[in-house]
């Protein structure tokens, strides 16, 4: 996509959030890139929709593919959820 379509999905009411900038799995790379991807991908996209961000989802979203350093990264990002995939029931 580009970012005219992704801007004008978010005008249209779609929730728009980041996953890093370029789909990283946050288990497999250090602190300083991950910092990177998930701050970067925040800013990116709060410039490009004129709005705050929020919500991060974790590309792959497995346990194993972050760590907890990376987790807390999330939180110094600014974001105030995270999604995962980790499966099981929700109660």
């Amino acid at each position: 996509m580009t970012w005219d379509q992704v801007v004008d999905l978010y005008r249209h009411g779609f929730q728009i959030e980041p996953h890093t900038r370029t789909h990283a799995n946050l288990g497999d790379i250090s602190s300083e890139k991950a910092w990177e991807e998930v701050h970067g991908s925040r800013m990116d996209l709060e410039e490009k929709v004129s709005a705050a961000i929020n919500l991060f989802a974790y590309p792959y979203g497995r346990e194993h593919q972050t760590t907890e350093g990376n987790r807390e990264l999330v939180k110094k990002a600014g974001f105030h959820r995270g999604c995962s995939c980790y499966g099981g029931i929700n109660h």
